[in-house]
Order: structure tokens, then C-alpha cells, then sequence
């Protein structure tokens, strides 16, 4: 819980940010960045339930990377309809500003999506480690000593 507070605090801080230095994204960018979106959570998503766990035989070690590639998807799922719904609410436009302080929706809109992005592609990091960790073990395990 105390790690989405952050990123919300942190895509809010960035939004504002953007918004009082004058820094608008052109009108397609939220639009761009979900295509992009789209294609790493296809690609993503498919690469982890291509995992190949037949050859763990420890029980322990296998549960453990199933929770871990289960964990994985369900954050994809997660960032994916949060870019979902953050497309669908781009035509609803406000902004704020106070003094030399502004929010405005168009900028928070690009904010979450390249967090996003930036979370998919550190998942896929998380992914590659785990498979390193699975081939490391197999080859432990199948290696006589």
C-alpha cells in the first residue's frame, strides 16, 4: 500500500511538474502511448506464461516462480487497464493553477502513461531476471557435481 501512494505521489509531483513550467504534450501523445502500451502488454504477456517450469524439480522452488510469474501478470493486467481507463478519460479535460502553480489534465494524462510505460518495462526486467534465476537452478540441479 505504501508503494502506490508513492507512485501516485510521484506521477502527481511530475504532473505538477509539467503543468506550471508550460510543458502540454501534443493532442495524439496519450493515444501513441497506448498503442505502444498495447504492444508491450501482448508481447509481455506472452512471453510469461511461455515460461517452461517442467524441468524444476523442487516443489518449493517451483511454487515460488509460479507465484513470482503470477505476480508479474497480474501487474500487467493492472498497468494495462489503468492505461485503459486513463484513454477513456482523456476527453475530460480541467486544470488548476494557483499562483505560479498548475495542474492540468492533459499533463497528468501523459504523466500516468509514461509511468506506465516506464512499469512495464521494469517488469519485463523483473520477467528476465526470474528466467535467468529458473535456467540458473535447472542447471544447478541437472549438473552433477
Amino acid at each position: 500500500m505504501k508503494k502506490i501512494i508513492i507512485r501516485i505521489m510521484f506521477v502527481l509531483l511530475v504532473t505538477i511538474l509539467f503543468s506550471s513550467i508550460g510543458l502540454e504534450p501534443k493532442e495524439k501523445f496519450v493515444t501513441t502511448l497506448y498503442t505502444v502500451i498495447g504492444i508491450i502488454f501482448s508481447i509481455l504477456f506472452s512471453l510469461s506464461i511461455s515460461f517452461n517450469l517442467d524441468k524444476i524439480t523442487n516443489k518449493n522452488f517451483l511454487n515460488k516462480c509460479r507465484n513470482e510469474i503470477y505476480y508479474v501478470q497480474r501487474q500487467f493486467i493492472v498497468y494495462f487497464v489503468a492505461a485503459t481507463l486513463t484513454v477513456f478519460f482523456q476527453d475530460y479535460s480541467f486544470s488548476y493553477s494557483y499562483k505560479f502553480i498548475s495542474f492540468t489534465s492533459k499533463s497528468l494524462y501523459s504523466v500516468i502513461m509514461l509511468f506506465l510505460v516506464f512499469y512495464f518495462i521494469i517488469n519485463f526486467k523483473n520477467l528476465q531476471k526470474l528466467k535467468d534465476k529458473i535456467t540458473d537452478k535447472i542447471i544447478k540441479e541437472t549438473t552433477p557435481c
